[in-house]
């Protein structure tokens, strides 16, 4: 048993449904979650991964969304917001937001 397994003792984590989530997240699934019904450590650990995975998954729809209406509606004023991104958010926000007013500058 892997030694991150067993240090969870009874609460231990399913390396099978972690590796599976794990995979179709490396593949850009942004819809894949863990169990919402582990409890102890593992429901915690559960839980912090699908928070990462809605953030990711929140954050690539602002950006799809500032895409469309910047660069096919025409509408040089839209940015990025945070939303409920949080503050984790703010550094590649900010950089997009930079790139949008670099490209927009010339054309004003």
């Amino acid at each position: 048993m892997p030694e991150a397994v067993r240090a969870l003792g009874d609460e231990s984590i399913d390396a099978a449904v972690l590796l599976g989530v794990l995979a179709r997240l490396r593949e850009g699934d942004l819809t894949v979650r863990m169990p919402h019904d582990w409890t102890g450590v593992a429901g915690k650990a559960a839980d912090a991964l699908n928070d990462v995975i809605v953030s990711n998954q929140s954050f690539s729809g602002e950006l799809a969304r500032v895409s469309r209406v910047v660069g096919r509606e025409g509408k040089l004023a839209q940015r990025v917001e945070a939303g409920g991104l949080g503050e984790r958010w703010r550094a590649p926000i900010e950089s997009v937001n930079s790139l949008i007013d670099a490209l927009v500058r010339p054309t004003n």
